[in-house]
Formats: structure tokens, sequence, C-alpha cells
């Protein structure tokens, strides 16, 4: 892919990404997002079919992102790198998660086979501990500090050994 095409396709995503923060996907209109990216309609229909393409292309980003962060990682530690690429990440991760952008999004993230690796490794198979993890990591992660989620997964452990 040439530069003028990718300055072109990065100009789109950013203009997507900065409606997403003051509104829904399903509320910005192509001429709207056109307009934030200083575009014409037919350059953004050349390369996309409508804002849900731009959001998909985005998000596959992310998930090569993840996948080529975690696979450097030892299996061991490849949920704490996941929270830790989360948190550097916040913001993207935010509107993604959050933003009624693509509910299947977390669960392709969540079924990365080094996450769901380590995620049955903490719960040791337990639906309960998983689904805790799953479901309430999360609200720490997004509220608290990264150490809260940190000490999260070490208690989670700890619980599920003694289990």
């Amino acid at each position: 892919m040439n530069r003028k095409i990718q300055m072109t396709k990065r100009c789109i995503r950013e203009a997507l990404f900065e409606c997403l923060k003051e509104k829904d996907i399903n509320k910005i209109t192509i001429s709207s997002l056109c307009e934030k990216a200083d575009i014409n309609r037919s350059t953004f229909y050349k390369y996309y079919g409508s804002q849900y393409d731009v959001i998909k292309e985005m998000e596959q980003e992310v998930i090569q992102l993840i996948n080529e962060q975690l696979n450097d990682q030892p299996k061991e530690t490849s949920f704490i790198q996941l929270l830790q690429f989360l948190k550097s990440n916040k913001e993207t991760i935010k509107i993604f998660f959050e933003c009624n952008v693509d509910n299947e999004f977390p669960k392709q993230v969540l079924a990365l086979d080094s996450i769901n690796n380590q995620l049955e490794q903490v719960s040791q198979n337990d639906p309960y501990i998983k689904n805790y993890i799953l479901f309430d990591v999360w609200q720490p992660f997004n509220n608290g500090s990264m150490q809260d989620v940190l000490n999260l997964v070490k208690k989670l452990r700890i619980s599920s050994t003694v289990l």
C-alpha cells in the first residue's frame, strides 16, 4: 500500500476515533466523518463501505498488535501482559469495549489462544472464577490502577490453588 493511501486511511480512522469520543457509531454519518477527515465521500468509499468497515479494520489491527505483544511473552505472564497492553492503549480500547462499536471485539480479544490458556490456568477451569475475571476485571482496570489489577490477578491465582 502506498504512502498516500496509508495517510488517507489513517485520517479516516483518526476522524472516526474522534467522532466515537462524542457519539455512538450508529449516529456517525459518512458525511460528518468525511468532513472531520477532510476528504471527499468518494475517497471514503474508495477504501471503505461504511464506518463499520473502518472499525473492523481498526479492531483487526489491535488484535494483531496484541498477538504480536503476547507471542513474545512466556505463557505464564501473557494475561498480565495483556492488561499492561490494555492500560497503555486505554483510550483506544475503552472506545472499542464501551461505545457500542462492536460487541464481538472483547470476545475476540479474550478468545486469543494465549489469553484463553492463561485464563484457564488462573481459574483452573472453574467457570465462576473465569467469569469473574472476564466480567469484573474490566472495572478495576478502567477505574483503578494497574497495581489493583495485578493484585486481583495474583489473588485469583492464590485462591484458585486453594480451591
